[in-house]
């Protein structure tokens, strides 16, 4: 699966991308901020990658102007529910404060919510990540609840686009964003039955 916009592409993410991730995930400047901050092994990354649940996840790599710089992702996708949970991942730290990561988390909530009819996405965020609390507030997301060290948050489809409607303005423009199905790609093929040709976005 690739959705493409302009230079941006988010792409299925490959076993030969492993690597690639396993560094930004050990990097201390990224992984001060994940839930799960134990070092992974190459075995790991490679044995978490082999048992990723086809029909309830999607990971996808962030490129801009063909280099990586990080990985967005939806699971725990509840088909009955219309509901998912998502998170993104900036790697490439020359390019965290850039709009990249923007931008990715608007194309995959299009295709979440306007292709495939989804209604509602879910996140969990340290309270000291504070980049990821402003992105969120950004997206339309509220928090439910709390721990001592968590939000969890929410963010339905019609908060959301009323929250963008600005930002989508001056990141996504006015270019058509084009969403390919590889022959033979199985990475949210699970979703195919509930796309639409919809490519409009709401007000």
């Amino acid at each position: 699966m690739r959705i493409t916009h302009g230079n941006t592409v988010l792409r299925s993410l490959e076993e030969e991308d492993l690597e690639q991730v396993r560094n930004w995930r050990n990097d201390q400047l990224v992984n001060e901020h994940l839930l799960n901050r134990e070092y992974i092994s190459q075995e790991e990354q490679l044995e978490w990658f082999k048992t990723l649940d086809s029909e309830g996840s999607l990971y996808l790599l962030i490129e801009e102007d063909n280099q990586p710089l990080g990985l967005i992702y939806a699971n725990q996708i509840n088909l009955e529910k219309h509901s998912f949970w998502g998170n993104v991942m900036m790697g490439n730290q020359e390019s965290k404060d850039s709009w990249t990561s923007v931008k990715a988390v608007l194309l995959l909530c299009d295709f979440m919510f306007i292709q495939c009819n989804f209604k509602a996405i879910y996140s969990v965020v340290n309270k000291t990540n504070g980049p990821a609390l402003a992105m969120n507030r950004r997206m339309g997301f509220v928090s439910y609840e709390e721990t001592d060290s968590l939000y969890y948050e929410c963010c339905e489809i019609k908060e959301h686009y009323r929250k963008t409607k600005r930002i989508r303005a001056v990141v996504l423009g006015s270019k058509k964003t084009l969403l390919t199905m590889e022959d033979g790609d199985k990475k949210g093929a699970f979703l195919s039955h509930l796309m639409t040709d919809n490519h409009e976005r709401i007000n």
